[in-house]
């Protein structure tokens, strides 16, 4: 199995310099896209043209195949989550924690946020929630 990064999938022109108004825009719209939920077992997906794709299915999708990390509906899915989850962490820079879910999202376009001390920071708070939960 060859991992697939954001770099492999279509959308190459992102402009660190002036961000698409949909990563900083009001309300995140993360909480009406579905994170969905696979607690073990089997994985199965619906055919990647199918609207009901779960951002977790989408994550799973596109990190399981090449040609899943380049469909437009898979791509869709995930910008729109990415979107979403860096609109939250622009709005509270110093104190918002992603969710197991959104970290993982959020987790797979990093090459995406390199350079960004907010990215950094969130991903360190994110890290530092789960070692105080965890008790260590």
């Amino acid at each position: 199995m060859s991992l697939v990064f954001d770099s492999d999938l279509p959308i190459l022109s992102f402009n660190y310099n002036s961000l698409p108004s949909f990563f900083t825009q009001g309300p995140a719209i993360l909480s009406s896209i579905s994170m969905g939920g696979n607690n073990g077992g089997t994985r199965q997906h619906p055919s990647h043209g199918s609207g009901a794709t779960t951002v977790t299915q989408a994550l799973e999708i596109a990190r399981d195949s090449e040609e899943g990390a380049r469909d437009p509906t898979i791509v869709n899915v995930l910008e729109n989550a990415v979107a979403a989850i860096w609109a939250k962490i622009q709005d509270q820079p110093q104190s918002y924690v992603m969710t197991r879910d959104e970290f993982a999202v959020f987790n797979y376009f990093q090459r995406r946020f390199e350079g960004y001390e907010v990215a950094t920071a969130a991903r360190k708070r994110y890290w530092d929630h789960l070692e105080v939960r965890n008790g260590a």
